[in-house]
């Protein structure tokens, strides 16, 4: 059963290894069809896929600690499981909870927020020729939405993967050796909690970066950037 979270970390590397070309896959199944869901959306998936570094970077470090997290907690439950037979219950410590969820929501959002801070000024850029180009404010606001849909779907399917897959492998290997009652057991929502709790630091920031674009001079920000 001590297996069970140092599997749980060995498929967290090995889904940071492959981050970029899953990425990629990804959010080419998204691009498909983005043209009939509105210019909003295209421009969303055209800034995610134009950059696949920085959305990795942006979204990786969020769904690694959503899932490290889920799996520490469904390591809970199928202890709890394999032992409810014997009467022994497991729970984690309010201390170590407190510790596990509070080092991975910090990590998840400085890792994060770096990336938002190191695209400030091509986003702003960007965000000033759109409009300078005839878009709108709205049209600006409704971008930042979608990308930002984007990328909290992103995190949440890297971090229930990682769940499922560590859930999956330690299930069949329990149940062939030598544990053959240990069940299958649920993911649980807390990788979802660390994710939206990433994600909504990100939307704060993304909605203070697009802001104060949106109030300045386009024109001031195109030549500052020459």
């Amino acid at each position: 059963m001590t297996v069970y979270a140092g599997m749980g970390m060995l498929v967290c590397l090995v889904v940071a290894c492959c981050a970029t070309p899953l990425i990629r896959g990804l959010l080419a199944l998204i691009g498909l069809g983005s043209n009939r869901l509105g210019t909003p959306w295209f421009l969303a998936v055209s800034e995610a896929s134009s950059h696949p570094d920085l959305t990795r970077g942006l979204i990786m470090p969020i769904g690694l600690a959503g899932g490290a997290v889920g799996v520490m907690m469904a390591w809970v439950g199928k202890l709890s499981s394999v032992l409810s037979g014997s009467g022994e219950t497991v729970s984690a410590p309010p201390k170590q909870m407190a510790v596990l969820f509070g080092g991975a929501v910090i990590v998840g959002c400085v890792a994060a927020s770096s990336v938002v801070f190191a695209t400030m000024r091509s986003r702003g850029r960007d965000a000033a020729v759109l409009i300078a180009g005839g878009g709108t404010s709205r049209l600006v606001w409704m971008k930042v939405a979608c990308e930002t849909v984007i990328y909290l779907a992103l995190s949440l399917v890297f971090a229930y993967a990682i769940v499922w897959v560590n859930e999956l492998a330690m299930d069949h290997a329990l149940t062939s050796g030598p544990i053959p009652s240990a069940p299958f057991t649920l993911p649980g929502w807390q990788a979802a909690g660390i994710v939206a709790f990433g994600m909504l630091f990100v939307v704060v920031m993304l909605a203070a970066i697009t802001a104060g674009i949106t109030h300045r001079q386009v024109i001031d920000v195109v030549l500052d950037e020459r």
